[in-house]
C-alpha cells in the first residue's frame, strides 16, 4: 500500500457504498490507492486503518444495536474526516 506523507488534502471523501443492509461493500483490486487518493495525503491518516474502522464500526450496525449512520458519523469524528 502506498502512503503518503504530508499535511495536505488533495480530495474529500465524497463517497461510502453500503448495501441495503448497511454493509460496507468491498473495492476492486487497488482500493487502498484509491482510498488514498479520497481522503488525501494526511500523515495522520492510514487508508487502510480507516477502513477497518468502518468496518468494526459496521458489526453493531448487523443486528440493529447501533444505526449505521450514527457509527459512521462516529468513525468520520474519530479521524477528523469532513464530508
Amino acid at each position: 500500500m502506498r502512503r503518503v506523507h504530508n499535511d495536505a488534502v488533495a480530495a474529500p471523501i465524497t463517497t461510502v457504498l453500503f448495501d441495503a443492509d448497511g454493509v460496507m461493500q468491498r473495492t476492486a483490486p487497488g482500493w487502498q490507492d484509491e482510498l488514498a487518493h479520497m481522503v488525501g495525503p494526511r500523515d495522520d491518516l492510514n487508508p487502510a486503518d480507516f477502513a477497518v474502522a468502518v468496518q468494526r464500526a459496521e458489526a453493531p450496525t448487523m443486528d440493529g444495536r447501533t444505526d449505521i449512520v450514527d457509527a459512521m458519523v462516529e468513525v468520520l469524528r474519530q479521524h477528523r474526516v469532513t464530508l
